[in-house]
Protein backbone atom coordinates (compact mmCIF):
# COMPACT_ATOMS: atom_id res chain seq x y z
CA UNK A 1 0.00 0.00 0.00
CA UNK A 2 1.48 3.12 -0.83
CA UNK A 3 1.09 6.82 0.29
CA UNK A 4 -0.81 7.79 3.48
CA UNK A 5 -2.68 4.90 5.28
CA UNK A 6 -4.59 5.16 8.97
CA UNK A 7 -4.69 2.13 11.23
CA UNK A 8 -8.27 2.05 13.21
CA UNK A 9 -6.60 1.46 16.56
CA UNK A 10 -9.93 0.35 18.16
CA UNK A 11 -10.49 -2.51 15.76
CA UNK A 12 -7.16 -3.21 15.74
CA UNK A 13 -6.94 -3.54 19.97
CA UNK A 14 -10.07 -5.67 19.60
CA UNK A 15 -8.91 -8.28 16.94
CA UNK A 16 -5.59 -8.70 18.71
CA UNK A 17 -7.74 -9.83 22.10
CA UNK A 18 -9.93 -11.83 20.06
CA UNK A 19 -6.66 -12.84 18.40
CA UNK A 20 -4.98 -13.78 21.74
CA UNK A 21 -7.67 -15.21 23.56
CA UNK A 22 -8.19 -17.67 20.84
CA UNK A 23 -4.67 -18.55 20.62
CA UNK A 24 -4.59 -19.19 24.80
CA UNK A 25 -7.87 -20.83 24.49
CA UNK A 26 -5.85 -23.59 21.94
CA UNK A 27 -2.98 -23.44 24.05
CA UNK A 28 -5.20 -24.37 27.06
CA UNK A 29 -6.68 -27.22 25.16
CA UNK A 30 -2.95 -28.57 24.29
CA UNK A 31 -1.64 -27.88 27.95
CA UNK A 32 -1.21 -31.60 29.48
CA UNK A 33 0.39 -30.65 32.84
CA UNK A 34 -0.43 -28.53 35.86
CA UNK A 35 2.97 -26.82 34.55
CA UNK A 36 1.69 -26.11 31.08
CA UNK A 37 -1.32 -24.42 32.26
CA UNK A 38 1.07 -22.18 34.91
CA UNK A 39 2.70 -21.44 31.74
CA UNK A 40 -0.50 -20.28 29.51
CA UNK A 41 -1.55 -18.28 32.46
CA UNK A 42 1.65 -16.64 32.66
CA UNK A 43 2.05 -15.88 28.89
CA UNK A 44 -1.95 -14.90 29.03
CA UNK A 45 -0.97 -11.84 31.91
CA UNK A 46 2.68 -10.97 29.93
CA UNK A 47 0.43 -10.97 26.31
CA UNK A 48 -1.11 -7.68 27.55
CA UNK A 49 2.40 -6.44 26.69
CA UNK A 50 2.10 -7.53 23.00
CA UNK A 51 -1.06 -5.61 22.34
CA UNK A 52 -0.42 -2.94 23.96
CA UNK A 53 2.85 -2.37 21.65
CA UNK A 54 0.88 -3.74 18.62
CA UNK A 55 -1.67 -0.61 19.48
CA UNK A 56 1.45 1.87 19.73
CA UNK A 57 3.13 0.79 16.78
CA UNK A 58 -0.42 1.00 15.13
CA UNK A 59 -0.72 4.90 16.53
CA UNK A 60 2.71 5.36 15.30
CA UNK A 61 2.09 4.55 11.36
CA UNK A 62 -1.00 6.92 11.42
CA UNK A 63 1.79 10.10 13.01
CA UNK A 64 3.84 9.01 10.01
CA UNK A 65 6.23 8.76 12.00
CA UNK A 66 9.86 6.93 10.40
CA UNK A 67 9.41 3.56 10.58
CA UNK A 68 13.84 4.00 10.82
CA UNK A 69 12.91 5.57 14.22
CA UNK A 70 10.28 3.15 15.67
CA UNK A 71 12.67 0.31 15.05
CA UNK A 72 15.71 1.77 17.10
CA UNK A 73 13.28 2.84 19.84
CA UNK A 74 11.07 -0.54 19.96
CA UNK A 75 14.50 -2.32 19.93
CA UNK A 76 15.54 -0.01 22.91
CA UNK A 77 13.00 -0.79 24.76
CA UNK A 78 13.03 -4.54 24.47
CA UNK A 79 16.52 -4.40 25.12
CA UNK A 80 15.46 -2.59 28.27
CA UNK A 81 12.95 -4.97 29.36
CA UNK A 82 14.86 -7.84 28.41
CA UNK A 83 17.82 -6.78 30.34
CA UNK A 84 16.01 -5.50 33.39
CA UNK A 85 14.24 -9.14 33.12
CA UNK A 86 17.52 -10.82 33.12
CA UNK A 87 18.73 -8.44 35.92
CA UNK A 88 15.72 -9.31 38.11
CA UNK A 89 16.47 -13.21 37.77
CA UNK A 90 19.71 -13.34 38.31
CA UNK A 91 22.43 -12.63 35.61
CA UNK A 92 23.90 -16.88 36.58
CA UNK A 93 20.19 -18.22 37.08
CA UNK A 94 18.84 -20.71 34.76
CA UNK A 95 15.86 -18.26 34.40
CA UNK A 96 18.15 -15.68 32.50
CA UNK A 97 19.78 -18.23 30.20
CA UNK A 98 15.98 -19.07 29.25
CA UNK A 99 14.70 -15.59 29.17
CA UNK A 100 17.94 -15.07 26.40
CA UNK A 101 16.99 -18.66 24.74
CA UNK A 102 12.76 -18.41 24.82
CA UNK A 103 13.67 -14.66 23.15
CA UNK A 104 15.77 -16.15 20.52
CA UNK A 105 13.54 -19.57 19.46
CA UNK A 106 10.46 -16.90 19.79
CA UNK A 107 11.93 -14.48 17.07
CA UNK A 108 13.25 -17.88 15.04
CA UNK A 109 9.43 -19.50 15.06
CA UNK A 110 7.89 -16.16 13.65
CA UNK A 111 10.22 -15.86 10.89
CA UNK A 112 9.50 -19.73 9.89
CA UNK A 113 6.15 -19.51 10.41
CA UNK A 114 5.97 -22.46 13.75
CA UNK A 115 5.27 -22.05 17.24
CA UNK A 116 7.27 -24.78 18.80
CA UNK A 117 8.36 -23.31 21.99
CA UNK A 118 5.21 -22.00 23.38
CA UNK A 119 2.50 -19.61 22.48
CA UNK A 120 3.98 -17.12 19.47
CA UNK A 121 1.53 -14.91 18.31
CA UNK A 122 1.67 -13.19 15.08
CA UNK A 123 -0.43 -9.86 14.18
CA UNK A 124 -1.11 -8.31 10.54
CA UNK A 125 -2.61 -5.39 10.51
CA UNK A 126 -3.92 -3.94 7.47
CA UNK A 127 -4.31 -0.06 7.07
CA UNK A 128 -6.68 1.70 5.34
CA UNK A 129 -5.87 3.65 2.11
CA UNK A 130 -5.66 7.42 2.14
CA UNK A 131 -4.84 8.46 5.59
CA UNK A 132 -7.18 10.93 8.01
CA UNK A 133 -8.98 13.95 6.33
Amino acid sequence: MRGPVYFDLEAIERNARHATATTIAEARERAQSDEDQKFVDIQEELYELAILATCKLAGLRNREVDPNIVAKAMGNVIGSMSANAYRNFGSNSGASRLLVRATGEAFQALLRGTSDHGIVRQTSVQGIQGGLA
